[in-house]
């Protein structure tokens, strides 16, 4: 989404500011990739209940009444929720948590599904809009060479590459992975991203089955639309979180690179019109399998599939067609 928010803030008529909920280290992040950060409030988990407050006040310090105030992000929406100033306030939402879903009192929500625009109208208070969908790839200016990519992460040659999209996915169904492409004699190497939530988890029980080596973290400056590029096919597992709704713009930006793509038929890409039933069609590891060696034994024509996908994510959600889309629901 960064990518994205850049774009847009680039775009706007008058000048934009960023107030970060987080801390040093990502607000100097953000001013690494170009933005003005205006300030933080740290304490994004909200275990003392004060962060709306915290947040109220450090808006109402550096805003006018005639700003906007766009919140980018899930939690950035609930946390400038009610605030009791008279601000124009939307939030473009990614992924929501189904399972914690307060009323957010804003006055536009800009989703990127339709799942997702379902849920918020459920919790919608009489003066908020839930905008159309509105989805978006990052623009990716340099992808490092697929070469780099295998030997940076030391993937043996022969092997089937999986690049996981998904930080909060299963971790039970990418060992019942492997184990199956074990069982099917094929060689396979897993790579999760270093924010991948359930690494441990993961790593012990692959240890438990000796199948360890199978999996690869990103490192070394290697990103995981890196690892994408590389890959010889793209999945995003079942989410573990009840509720949790993740990563949409990320696996549009995996599968407009071409490379072939699965997602659970539960993940809310699904929600996506025209693209989202193509993508997350897995009902089972087992349907993964077999399709997974179908893809290594005979890559052309799943591969092609892959193409016309990519060919498609393009065509509705192009960096310029969100800057268009962002803005005409601005006004």
């Amino acid at each position: 989404m960064l990518g994205l928010m850049k774009l847009v803030t680039q775009r706007l008529p008058n000048d934009h500011n960023v107030l970060v909920l987080g801390d040093d280290l990502e607000s100097n992040e953000l001013r690494m990739y170009g933005f003005s950060v205006l300030g933080s409030v740290q304490g994004l988990k909200n275990k003392s209940l004060t962060l709306g407050d915290r947040v109220r006040r450090a808006v109402a310090a550096v805003a006018t009444k005639k700003d906007y105030l766009i919140a980018w992000g899930w939690s950035s929406t609930v946390a400038v929720s009610g605030l009791d100033i008279t601000h124009q306030v939307v939030g473009y939402v990614d992924a929501i948590d189904a399972a914690k879903l307060p009323e957010i009192e804003i006055d536009k929500v800009i989703p990127t599904t339709l799942t997702c625009g379902e849920l918020m109208k459920q919790s919608a208070s009489g003066s908020q809009a839930v905008m159309e969908p509105l989805v978006g790839i990052d623009a990716k200016t340099l992808v490092v060479d697929k070469n780099s990519v295998i030997n940076t992460l030391q993937i043996p040659v022969n092997t089937l590459v999986v690049a996981v999209v998904n930080d909060v996915g299963q971790w039970q169904e990418i060992v019942a992975f492997v184990v199956q492409m074990k069982t099917l004699k094929i060689e396979v190497t897993v790579v999760v991203s270093d924010s991948y939530v359930f690494y441990s988890e993961l790593h012990f029980a692959l240890l438990e089955h000796r199948i360890e080596n199978n999996l690869r973290r990103t490192m070394g400056g290697i990103r995981l639309i890196d690892v994408v590029h590389a890959a010889t096919f793209v999945w995003a597992p079942t989410s573990l979180l009840t509720g949790a709704l993740e990563g949409v713009l990320d696996l549009l930006s995996a599968s407009a690179s071409g490379t072939p793509i699965a997602a659970s038929n539960e993940h809310a890409i699904g929600g996506v019109p025209m693209i989202g039933s193509r993508i997350a069609w897995v009902s089972s590891v087992s349907e993964l399998s077999a399709w997974a060696a179908d893809l290594f034994k005979n890559p052309d024509c799943i591969s092609g599939q892959g193409s016309e996908i990519a060919a498609r994510v393009r065509s509705i959600a192009s960096p310029t067609k969100f800057v268009e889309g962002f803005q005409l629901r601005l006004q």
